[in-house]
C-alpha cells in the first residue's frame, strides 16, 4: 500500500498531520456527535417542518443540506458549490 503525501493548495508537500493533535480532536469529534440529536439540535439551526425533521431518506437529507446553505451564504456575491460537487473551490463575483 502506498501512503499518500498531503498537499496544500499550490500542490507541494504539506505538513504532516500531527498525532497528538489527532489524538485529542478525534476524542472531541466522537464527543460531539454522541452529543448531537437531530429532533433537539437541527430545529435550532434552520426552520424545518415535523415531517422535514423526521424524514431520513437521502432526499430529506439534501433538503436540509439545501436550508443549511441558503442559511449560511452571505447575501452579497459568493457562490458555493452544489451540494454533492467534487470541487471545493469558493468562487467569487
Amino acid at each position: 500500500m502506498v501512503a499518500n503525501k498531503r498537499l496544500d493548495a499550490k500542490g507541494q508537500p504539506g505538513a504532516e498531520p500531527n498525532p497528538d493533535a489527532s489524538a485529542i480532536f478525534g476524542t472531541m469529534v466522537e464527543a460531539g456527535a454522541g452529543c448531537y440529536v437531530r429532533a433537539r439540535d437541527l430545529p435550532r439551526l434552520i426552520a424545518l417542518w415535523p415531517r422535514e425533521l423526521c424524514d431520513q431518506t437521502s432526499e430529506g437529507s439534501l433538503l436540509i443540506l439545501s436550508k443549511l446553505r441558503r442559511a449560511l451564504v452571505p447575501s452579497a456575491g459568493v457562490r458555493l458549490p452544489a451540494v454533492g460537487a467534487t470541487s471545493s473551490i469558493v468562487t467569487l463575483d
